[in-house]
């Protein structure tokens, strides 16, 4: 909130606060396609279900879920004023996102071993990363930004 004002080291400008805020916005997405749905799929040969997050307590879809919707509703915090004429590409994606959940059967997903139960996340999984590519495209381009890097990058 005091990005750019004297005393604050973290932020010297508003411009950096908002590139943090895209980052985190692209890395939360990332981190729900490559381990919320990733590591549950793990291989066609061998699946993984229970290293779904929560999956004991069923929540492993609800929580991909909530993730996009909030990633959605802070892309359109980010984006409001500075993104002429909104987000349509993000705002279907976030609908592709979820029609593909609706269509999960096992919201913790332990029957991810079924072929057609594994497609139904694999799915999941390409519409939130066409979310993610969405906003890219809308924000990013837009603003002129790129993500930073996040600890999660593995550099």
């Amino acid at each position: 909130m005091s990005a750019g004002e004297v005393g604050n080291a973290a932020y010297l400008t508003g411009d950096e606060a908002l590139r943090a805020i895209y980052t985190q916005l692209l890395a939360g997405l990332e981190w729900t396609a490559d381990k919320r749905l990733g590591r549950p799929i793990g291989t066609f040969d061998r699946p993984r279900p229970r290293m779904a997050e929560g999956w004991r307590s069923g929540r492993s879809l609800r929580n991909v879920v909530l993730a996009a919707e909030t990633a959605h509703d802070l892309a359109h915090a980010l984006a409001q004023g500075l993104v002429p004429g909104g987000l349509p590409r993000t705002d279907t994606a976030f609908a592709q996102v979820r029609a593909a959940a609706d269509r999960i059967t096992d919201p913790g997903f332990q029957d991810i071993e079924d072929p057609q139960a594994r497609l139904r996340v694999e799915i999941l999984q390409q519409a939130v990363r066409a979310m993610k590519d969405a906003i890219e495209a809308e924000i990013g381009t837009s603003l002129g930004i790129a993500a930073g890097f996040n600890s999660q990058d593995g550099d």
